[in-house]
């Protein structure tokens, strides 16, 4: 009922949140108001990074965001980065870049590409609110690897690996 749906989104514990997300038969809507709540103003100025940390886990764990949202659910998935994206001026970039990497690089990666089983991997870490992470980097590039890493993989099927071409410069160790 929309009753028992209104009072489970004030509910403020993680237990209650859970089971907002999880088995509300509230409208789409309304999962944007407990989001906003419960972890876009949760954001205090200048957020460290335990705090951070603390607020994305419990986000990941009770699934207000799903980690499969990004194919299942995009507008939810979108929407939950914008909301975050708002507070990013008050509140410092932490959350909002701890964010996108966990959804977007990390478990963005493992939906498009996983295995069923590497999926199902997934699925537990968000159970758990296991943090993931995404590795990429090189020599010289820093935050801005997006933009310019050299390095490529190539696969070679042949040989069943990847060919690894650091591009020269920064890519390579030293």
């Amino acid at each position: 009922s929309r009753r028992s749906s209104a009072h489970s989104a004030r509910t403020k514990t993680t237990t209650g949140t859970r089971m907002l997300f999880a088995r509300s038969t509230a409208p789409a809507g309304d999962w944007r108001e407990v989001f906003q709540r419960e972890f876009v103003d949760a954001l205090a100025p200048n957020c460290s990074y335990a705090q951070t940390a603390k607020l994305l886990r419990r986000c990941v764990r009770t699934g207000a965001v799903s980690f499969f949202d990004i194919e299942r659910n995009p507008e939810k998935f979108f929407e939950a980065h914008r909301m975050l994206a708002k507070r990013a001026n008050d509140c410092g970039p932490g959350m909002w870049i701890r964010f996108t990497v966990q959804f977007n690089l990390c478990a963005g990666t493992v939906v498009a590409l996983a295995s069923k089983s590497q999926r199902a991997r997934l699925k537990e870490m968000q159970a758990k609110g296991k943090l993931g992470c995404f590795c990429l980097t090189e020599r010289l590039a820093g935050v801005n690897s997006g933009l310019v890493v050299n390095t490529r993989a190539t696969y070679d099927r042949e040989r069943r690996l990847f060919v690894i071409d650091s591009g020269g410069g920064g890519g390579g160790k030293k």
